[in-house]
């Protein structure tokens, strides 16, 4: 069965994130798209921005913004959505783990804490920024014991090392939560509700 198109442009769309489960959100509401990852230095803009600014929620957008802008240059023609999300809590930002004790130590950091997503999004057309916004998702980790994190870590496998908190939160992960306010989109990345809204008024989609 072939996979109901609604994007209706003849101006080619993409998304610019490595992010599999963003670009699954995308294609299952039915946009049509390209996925490019665009080469810049996170790291770098991060620290930049930190000694000018403590808010989070901004330095989201900046780097939603660098990631769709990186990419107008070569196509200067298309659409192109940025997206970023940064995990804060107790004013850390926090980053994909590389070793299980990083991946233990962050899960007892936020063990029986509430943590917050911020989910931005940046719209390109051209060289031209038509839209940003961002949603914040936030989620209470359960009070967890160290057997509790081993045990989660050894039955998750490599998907610990997927996400920004260490955590799975579409598999396995849901089981490390009391209590989670905000929609799953957000959650992973990607607030599609406003990427339809803005797309549709756009007249960019079929209905």
């Amino acid at each position: 069965m072939n996979r109901p198109i609604i994007w209706s442009s003849k101006t080619t769309l993409i998304l610019a994130s490595n992010s599999t489960i963003r670009a699954e959100l995308l294609r299952k509401a039915g946009f049509e798209f390209s996925v490019q990852t665009s080469k810049i230095d996170e790291r770098k803009i991060e620290a930049d921005f930190i000694v000018k600014s403590h808010d989070r929620r901004d330095l989201s957008k900046t780097l939603a913004h660098e990631k769709a802008a990186a990419l107008t240059d070569k196509a200067p023609d298309i659409w192109v959505i940025g997206a970023d999300q940064i995990l804060e809590f107790n004013d850390r930002i926090f980053h994909k783990a590389e070793t299980s004790e990083e991946v233990e130590k962050n899960l007892d950091y936020l063990s029986g804490q509430t943590h917050h997503l911020h989910s931005a999004v940046a719209i390109f057309k051209g060289q031209t920024e038509k839209h940003i916004f961002i949603e914040t998702a936030s989620l209470r980790m359960r009070a967890l014991t160290k057997d509790d994190i081993k045990n989660y870590c050894d039955l998750a496998g490599e998907a610990i090392f997927d996400s920004v908190g260490s955590y799975h939160s579409e598999g396995l992960g849901r089981h490390l939560f009391e209590n989670v306010e905000g929609r799953e989109d957000v959650i992973y990345g990607l607030p599609l509700d406003l990427i339809i809204k803005f797309f549709r008024s756009a007249g960019c989609l079929k209905f």
